[in-house]
């Protein structure tokens, strides 16, 4: 049975009765028209308030992604555990950390805000959804809609959607394992409502999603997402969305941080005759009944007790994740140490495999993104793939999640400007460090579900010719970033991710496509110096292995070989002989481009 605002409707009877100041919104809910007139193009970031929460947040951040966020800004309050570096291994950006003596909801509410400005500004964009988290919170669309697809859907009057809370509950140990979708290890949930009146009359536990319109007035989020404060009134969609809510996670670790929060020991401090601590007192007072499932013992906010009778939700295998969906009573749920070992060949049923391909619009992981050649497929095929863009220290000079262009010139600016253009996904790496490669390749994963295709333009390049004139001095590097890394983010995603997907690869004609040069084939190559010939041949073998080992697995291995680029061979000629690669059928084959011609060896 939906819970009531995912979709459904509301009887009058159930309208707040609490009366609400002018400017809280929203004020009023209205059907999505049969024909809606949605905007032209947005942007949709998150923000995520954080504290001691190393357990989930990186699991918040991944479904915050692949729910279509393009980037997640974390506002910490002084975590003294991981959670930071956590949330930057995931892909986040550390907006704000800051230090109190106590939980001040008002004080953090207002530095939330203060980036959402900040960052809708600094954006240029004309229009910016905003997704307000707490860490334990997982959001999702629709009928297995993401949160941006829904977006997307709405009529461009809506700038305020509410969301259903769903609570789950442990019911079996572990109770959860840091990485996971939590609900893989709590499906058991009950609709939350609250004992007070929300002020939209569907009974949304929040309204955590807030659109910034550069030419009409800022909406302020309130009382935790809970409602806005905006200075004309708002509207919203009848439906919104559901957010599952995970309170209680680990025993031991739960008990740890309820107990810093309120406990008896607690140092962080409370205001005198302050109620902003009374849930936390809840959940501190009923741990003892929910981790023995006690449902009838345990005190909430809404009616005094958790449940009676508690169901498993019932959408549990259309709920998004970025890892392959296994059933918990199996091979996903790990040991009670934590330890998880997904069985090799497993794959999903036949629906979700179907579900989750979409070759039409591959997502491609290209390395190198910055230099001439990655530039150069970036700017040509943005609008073709979904290209994960990933640099080091030169900036990208094409659209991402963080910058945009629009025509200065135009009466009214729109996003629909920086949508023609073409945009990437970009991720910020050094590939020479040991954990980088692993950490671009779940990034990804997490942002889009899956990698088609592996473009490694990634390079680097030296012209001295002779061995007594220095050519050694820069081997070791050469070979490793022209060589050992590309291979390296080959196989990181195909042990991660291909291994379990043959049928899957079969089908979206998954591939890694590799460049190399003529220099490591031809001898007599004065442009080029010896070291990169050498790299490059190293290279070539490389490829002709990969390929055969990624055989078994429906993964196709080739590489372009171009001559000097680009006085020799055009940029143009180069990214168009790699899109050729990626839709073809060639494997364990090299394609050398000459300045007469292009020939397979």
């Amino acid at each position: 049975m939906k819970p009531t605002g995912f979709g459904g409707q509301v009887p009058d009877d159930k309208r707040p009765t609490r009366r609400y100041s002018q400017n809280v919104v929203p004020q009023a809910y209205e059907p999505n028209p049969d024909q809606p007139v949605p905007l032209s193009g947005f942007r949709l970031f998150a923000v995520v308030k954080t504290w001691m929460d190393e357990d989930i947040i990186e699991a918040t951040i991944r479904n915050a992604l692949i729910q279509g966020v393009e980037t997640v800004f974390v506002v910490d309050n002084g975590s003294t555990d991981q959670t930071v570096q956590n949330a930057e291994a995931a892909g986040a950006v550390i907006a704000d950390v800051y230090r109190s003596e106590f939980f001040d909801p008002m004080l953090t509410q207002t530095l939330v805000n203060s980036v959402v400005a900040r960052e809708s500004l600094l954006s240029g964009s004309e229009h910016v959804w905003w997704l307000y988290l707490d860490s334990d919170e997982f959001p999702e669309g629709p009928d297995s809609m993401s949160v941006r697809d829904y977006l997307a859907s709405l009529d461009k009057r809506f700038r305020i959607v509410g969301a259903t809370g769903i609570n789950h509950l442990p019911d079996s140990k572990p109770e959860y394992s840091s990485g996971f979708h939590p609900i893989d290890f709590q499906p058991l949930s009950y609709e939350f409502i609250p004992n007070w009146s929300p002020p939209c009359g569907l009974r949304h536990w929040k309204h955590p999603l807030l659109r910034f319109d550069r030419r009409s007035y800022f909406m302020q989020c309130a009382g935790g997402s809970h409602w806005a404060i905006c200075e004309v009134p708002e509207v919203e969609p009848i439906g919104g969305i559901v957010i599952h809510h995970f309170q209680y996670r680990g025993e031991e670790s739960t008990r740890r941080r309820l107990e810093l929060v309120c406990g008896q020991s607690s140092d962080t401090g409370r205001l005198p005759g302050s109620r902003m601590y009374r849930h936390f007192d809840l959940r501190l007072r009923s741990l003892d009944a929910v981790y023995a499932q006690r449902w009838a013992e345990a005190e909430t906010e809404s009616d005094g007790l958790v449940s009676r009778d508690p169901k498993p939700w019932g959408s549990i295998s259309r709920v998004r994740r970025w890892y392959p969906h296994v059933d918990t009573t199996m091979d996903r749920r790990p040991e009670p140490e934590g330890v998880y070992d997904l069985v090799v060949g497993h794959e999903p049923p036949e629906e979700e495999v179907t579900q989750n391909c979409q070759p039409e619009r591959k997502v491609v992981l290209l390395t190198g993104a910055s230099g001439q050649i990655g530039t150069a497929f970036c700017g040509r095929y943005a609008n073709t793939y979904n290209i994960v863009a990933v640099r080091n220290k030169r900036p990208l000079t094409v659209s991402s999640q963080y910058q945009s262009y629009f025509d200065p010139f135009a009466s009214e600016p729109d996003d629909s400007v920086a949508a023609a253009e073409g945009s990437v996904f970009e991720i910020k790496a050094d590939l020479r460090e040991p954990t980088e490669v692993s950490r671009v390749v779940e990034v990804a994963l997490a942002r889009f579900g899956r990698i088609d295709v592996i473009v490694n333009a990634i390079g680097s390049f030296d012209t001295t010719t002779n061995f007594l004139g220095g050519a050694l001095t820069h081997a070791p590097e050469q070979f490793m970033i022209n060589a050992v890394i590309p291979t390296k983010v080959a196989v990181a995603v195909a042990l991660g991710y291909w291994r379990h997907h043959d049928r899957d690869n079969a089908r979206c004609n998954r591939a890694v496509v590799n460049i190399s040069a003529t220099a490591s084939i031809d001898p007599g190559d004065r442009c080029s110096g010896v070291i990169f010939g050498a790299t490059k041949a190293a290279y070539n073998l490389m490829t002709l292995r990969l390929a055969e080992e990624l055989k078994p697995y429906n993964v196709r291995v080739a590489a372009v070989a171009p001559a000097p680029v680009p006085d020799i061979v055009t940029l143009e000629r180069v990214t168009s002989a790699i899109a050729s690669l990626i839709e073809g059928d060639e494997n364990g084959r090299l394609l050398l481009m000459w300045d007469d011609g292009d020939e397979f060896a």
